[in-house]
């Protein structure tokens, strides 16, 4: 996963387009009994792009460069096209007795509803151009390989209370519980009509047509408590159980059999199921300097049940998440902030952790059990500053500044923690320096400065050939930022 040398080479000129609208509004109301909080919020989210595609590292003339007289197998060169369109409303009511007693509580609901429309198709690379996303028929320049559409109307809804009582002046006992459950509705839109009978590789004549669909239910109960005891007025530790919960939901139509025709024993199925995970965090922290030195130190063990993985299976030509039916995870956490005393409006900061996992249970390779969880770091670390000074010249302004630097250690990328496909260590560098006043703020960012070259992602291809996809990180960069507060 470090070979950087390896040369971007595409004909055909990708794009990335991306829109978002946003809009939000919050009421309180204030009673004798307590306060009633509303918070609603819709977003419109859209993502097109396309580019170059299989065979990945190789387009149509260096192919044959690197292998003459041969041609990509399969379906040959080919082009991408993905469309996605998210619209998505949430409300969140909370009614939460006053601080001041003894016994607090919060109530509250929460609901969502989710309207996904997604796109992509594959195409025949044979003129050195995109298109767009299709469905073309064949004797078309850029004639659609594969396509699939799909329309999602999903609807989530959860219910919560947490309630916290002072025992004493120094203990402290907290008990919540969440309920959600999330439904989700898929229909295929993409209908594979007869091949054109003229076309060699029997591709079918797609058209939108809503020809089959799939409905499921997951939810989970999630409780957590916490002790809080106070030893002095400048320390204080803690420890809590809890279970976290993420949906499960829906690989593309056909995932499973696909998968499965060319890896028999695979798991991977139409549908994934729920990741429940449950924790346990014991911890303190501590003031000193008069409150100027901020330590939290932590340590943390989780079991996970149905841990899910997005991965890309090359051979079935799709992504699909796949499902690691146990993983157990381990570590801990120290860091600091102080204030400087020496200095005015200086503060340092830092931290370290570190993070053992281990795959537990996988049902379908066994031999992959004692492997580390994908994308994760055994260590990790970072420290930095900020400083702020106001700027009489300018009205009152403050100026600020701040530096930052992190380190993460070695990544695996895939369950089989394929060799030579692990990242090794990285460090970055980004600064952002500025000034705000009011409501509004400029800033010139800076980001890996040191301009360290590495890959963001490796995805494993072809294991034994220690083939895979590589995708660059951005080297360094810089620009500017205008806020305006309304």
């Amino acid at each position: 996963g470090d070979n950087t040398d390896v040369p971007y080479v595409a004909n055909i000129a990708g794009f990335s387009q991306n829109d978002r609208t946003n809009a939000s509004i919050k009421l309180d109301y204030e009673t004798d009994f307590g306060t009633f909080t509303a918070v609603g919020a819709y977003s419109i989210t859209e993502d097109f792009y396309g580019a170059d595609s299989y065979p990945y590292f190789f387009d149509p003339g260096l192919f044959d460069t690197f292998f003459p007289g041969a041609t990509p197998p399969g379906l040959g060169a080919q082009t991408q096209v993905t469309n996605r369109r998210s619209e998505i409303a949430t409300l969140d009511v909370r009614f939460q007795s006053s601080d001041d007693n003894r016994f607090r509580w919060l109530a509250g609901a929460f609901y969502a509803t989710f309207d996904i429309v997604n796109r992509s198709s594959t195409g025949a690379d044979t003129a050195n151009r995109l298109d767009g996303i299709g469905p073309f028929p064949f004797g078309s320049p850029n004639q659609t390989l594969g396509f699939l559409a799909d329309e999602q109307d999903n609807e989530a809804y959860a219910f919560y209370i947490n309630t916290e009582f002072d025992v004493s002046d120094k203990l402290t006992v907290t008990a919540s519980v969440r309920y959600d459950k999330e439904t989700k509705n898929q229909t295929d839109v993409a209908f594979p009509g007869p091949a054109n009978a003229a076309d060699p590789k029997g591709i079918p004549t797609w058209w939108f047509e809503g020809w089959r669909s799939r409905e499921e239910s997951f939810s989970e109960v999630q409780p957590k408590f916490t002790v809080r005891y106070e030893l002095a007025e400048e320390a204080t530790v803690y420890a809590s159980w809890g279970r976290g919960f993420k949906t499960g939901g829906f690989n593309p139509f056909g995932a499973g059999a696909l998968i499965r025709s060319f890896n028999p024993t695979s798991t991977v199925g139409d549908l994934f199921d729920k990741e429940v995970a449950d924790s346990f965090e014991a911890g303190a922290k501590i003031r000193l300097l008069d409150g100027r030195l901020s330590i939290n130190l932590a340590g943390f063990y989780t079991e996970t049940e149905n841990a899910q993985l997005l991965e890309f299976f090359p051979a079935a030509t799709l992504q699909a998440v796949s499902i690691a039916e146990g993983v157990e995870m381990s570590g801990g956490e120290i860091d600091f902030t102080l204030v400087s005393a020496a200095i005015e409006g200086l503060t340092v900061y830092g931290g370290v952790g570190i993070l053992n996992t281990e795959v537990t249970e996988f049902a379908s390779n066994p031999a992959l059990v004692g492997n580390e969880r994908p994308s994760t770091s055994p260590y990790t670390a970072n420290f930095g500053g900020t400083y702020t000074r106001e700027l009489p010249i300018l009205g009152g302004a403050e100026g600020f500044g701040r530096l930052d630097w992190t380190f993460q250690g070695e990544t695996e990328w895939d369950w089989p923690n394929t060799p030579n496909a692990a990242r090794s260590a990285i460090d970055l560098v980004n600064a952002r320096l500025g000034m705000r006043k009011d409501n509004w703020e400029v800033a010139f960012v800076g980001k890996n400065l040191t301009n360290t070259i590495y890959n963001a992602e490796h995805i494993v291809l072809i294991p034994a050939a220690g083939i895979g996809a590589l995708y660059r990180a951005q080297p360094r960069t810089y620009g500017g930022e205008v806020i305006v507060r309304f």
